[in-house]
């Protein structure tokens, strides 16, 4: 119950301060690129986002782990970053960095 609670005040500081047209950079591990790979392994990727009306902050329903929507700007759409392989969701916004760390 402890982390659960660690982990909801980590997501309310991050909605609270991500308002729609926020420019920001994160950082997470992708689940499809590190898929084969030994956890000593698995490599952070780094993207630029936008957050707008489709971006959400989500648990996944049958496993558990945190994940945030957001609008990938390389990629033009929306992308998914989880807490799948237990390591943390950086974001950086107005130099300032934020940080939401749970796991499956």
């Amino acid at each position: 119950m402890i982390i659960l609670d660690i982990m909801l005040k980590q997501i309310k500081q991050i909605e609270d301060t991500l308002k729609i047209g926020d420019k920001f950079k994160i950082t997470y591990y992708p689940q499809n690129a590190n898929v084969d790979m030994e956890d000593h392994q698995i490599q952070p990727t780094t993207r630029f986002g936008i957050w707008n009306k489709e971006c959400l902050f989500g648990t996944h329903k049958k496993y558990g782990y945190g994940y945030i929507k957001y609008f990938d700007v390389e990629r033009d759409g929306i992308r998914c970053a989880t807490t799948f392989y237990k390591k943390a969701i950086e974001i950086l916004l107005n130099n300032k960095q934020y940080k939401w760390k749970e796991g499956k």
